[in-house]
Formats: C-alpha cells, sequence, structure tokens
C-alpha cells in the first residue's frame, strides 16, 4: 500500500509524480511562449532606379510587422557591403508601413549596383544605376566677340569667359589655344584653380599673327577640367579671318586725312602699320 493513498480499494490507481512544475511543456519552465515581431519586406520601389551624380535617389520599403508584439527595428539599405541608407522603425502587431530610404548617389562611383534593403528577420534586393556627373562633358567656354574672329598681322588679344553649367564647382580648369604653325600663344595654357556655378571667369591670350595668315585660319581650344572626382576633356574650334594692313593705306597717305586707327572699307579691315602711323602723324606735323 502507497503510503498517503485514502482507502482501502486495491484497484485505485497508484498516483505518479511528474518531473517540471506540471505547466505540460515539459521544460521545467513556468513562464508562458513569448511574443516576437516579424518585420517581413512586403516591397521595395522602385526596384530598378538611376540617377546622376550626385542626385539623391528615394527608395520606399513597405514594412509589415506580421508578428505578435510591437517592437522597433532598423531598415539598412546597403551596396557592395556599405550601408547607404537607414532608419529606426516601430511597427505594432499587424502594422504595415513604407519606409523611405534616401540614397546620395555622390558617395558612390559611377555604374550599377544591386543594393538589399535588411531587417532582422528579412530582406530584399534591387537594381541602382549611377550615371557619371560629368558625362558627357559641357563646353565652359564662350567668346566675347562673334565668330570668326577678326585678328590682324602682329599682337592680338583673345578673351574668353568660362561659364560652370554644373551644380558643383569644377576644378583644374586648363584651357589650351592651339595655333597655326608660325604664331605664337602667351600663354599656351591658362589655368584656373576653380570656377563655381554661377560665377564667370575670364581668360585670355596674346596671339601674334604672321604676315602670312591672312584670310581664314582655325584655331582649337582644348579643355579639361574636373568635379566629383571625375575629369572632362574636350576640344573646341574657334574661327578667325586675319586682315592684312596696306603699304599705304587708303586715307592715310599724305594726300587724305590721316588716322592711326582701324579703317574699314566694303567690310574689309585695315590696320595701321606702325611705319604709316608715323608718316601720318609726320604728315599732320608739318602741315602737309
Amino acid at each position: 500500500m502507497v503510503a498517503g493513498c485514502l482507502g482501502g480499494d486495491d484497484d485505485t490507481p497508484t498516483p505518479t509524480t511528474e518531473s517540471g512544475n506540471g505547466n505540460g511543456n515539459g521544460n521545467g519552465d513556468d513562464t508562458t511562449p513569448t511574443e516576437s515581431p516579424a518585420f517581413t519586406i512586403r516591397s521595395v520601389d522602385p526596384s530598378e532606379t538611376s540617377a546622376r551624380r550626385p542626385n539623391l535617389i528615394e527608395i520606399t520599403a513597405t514594412i509589415e510587422n506580421g508578428g505578435s508584439a510591437s517592437a522597433e527595428e532598423t531598415v539598412e539599405l546597403s551596396a557592395d557591403g556599405t550601408v547607404l541608407a537607414s532608419t529606426d522603425l516601430s511597427l505594432d502587431a499587424g502594422q504595415i508601413e513604407g519606409v523611405p530610404l534616401e540614397v546620395n548617389t555622390e558617395d558612390l562611383d559611377p555604374g550599377e549596383y544591386e543594393f538589399t534593403v535588411t531587417t532582422a528577420e528579412d530582406d530584399a534586393s534591387g537594381t541602382l544605376t549611377v550615371e557619371p556627373f560629368l558625362d558627357p562633358p559641357r563646353n565652359l567656354l564662350s567668346f566675347e566677340a562673334e565668330q570668326p574672329l577678326q585678328l590682324s598681322v602682329g599682337t592680338n588679344t583673345i578673351t574668353a569667359v568660362l561659364n560652370n553649367p554644373y551644380l558643383s564647382p569644377v576644378e583644374d580648369v586648363e584651357a589650351t589655344l592651339v595655333v597655326p604653325d608660325g604664331w605664337e600663344s602667351d600663354p599656351g595654357t591658362v589655368s584656373v584653380d576653380s570656377v563655381d556655378p554661377a560665377v564667370p571667369a575670364s581668360v585670355e591670350w596674346e596671339v601674334s599673327v604672321p604676315e602670312s595668315a591672312a584670310g581664314e585660319q582655325q584655331l582649337t581650344v582644348e579643355l579639361s577640367y574636373s568635379s566629383l572626382g571625375e575629369t572632362a576633356e574636350l576640344s573646341t574650334d574657334l574661327s578667325v579671318t586675319v586682315s592684312l594692313p596696306l603699304s599705304v593705306p587708303f586715307g592715310m597717305d599724305c594726300g587724305g586725312a590721316h588716322t592711326d586707327e582701324v579703317v574699314e572699307i566694303d567690310g574689309l579691315a585695315y590696320q595701321p602699320a606702325a611705319d604709316v602711323a608715323q608718316t601720318a602723324r609726320r604728315c599732320t606735323k608739318d602741315g602737309s
């Protein structure tokens, strides 16, 4: 007879003991199962996108807390193992919310990336294409005078303006004037450290033109500059017309009006030579 058993019926089952605390789970734990969140990613919009550096891109991840408890988790967007954007998100059980993630493309090299949006329990991927900032390169140069520029034999000054059409400064600007054989350009290359947007910068060259260069000529300006770690190179043509001075231009001999200014006749520009100008002055002085 088992101690503690009441009654005299031998058919009475003998009581048995169970390990644990009697809650039926058999693990010795007297707590109920813990409620847990489950942040799942329902969609990523857009899943394919592109932008030119340094523009911002916004990608929205729709997150649902499919668990049974409210929680806060970190939602991250990464590419090539680098976290590009992150935010902390609080959701109640069953709640759905769109989370905007903003990517600064200035921090990325040009190219195509597979990005991944992650929570603690889920992930989703998409494609991001970053286009170069300086492609295609833009011509920064404009000339103060209309083309073709009018040049004369001897020394001329060619002036141009650098205009920055980008949203970021351009740096290490170099403009090289390429002239025909027998010409001279001083300097050959003009350098400007930086040109800010909407703040023009002037450049100029002193160009010596030989007498053999009369008529239409073609010059070239080779331009290079950089911005946001990228480099651009391009060239632009410059049309010029070279006029020759006459030995005794019309109106500049002792029998006519005296001037040492440029004379235009029938669309032709006559540049007085130094000895002719001196002759004109001598004629005036002598009263001839």
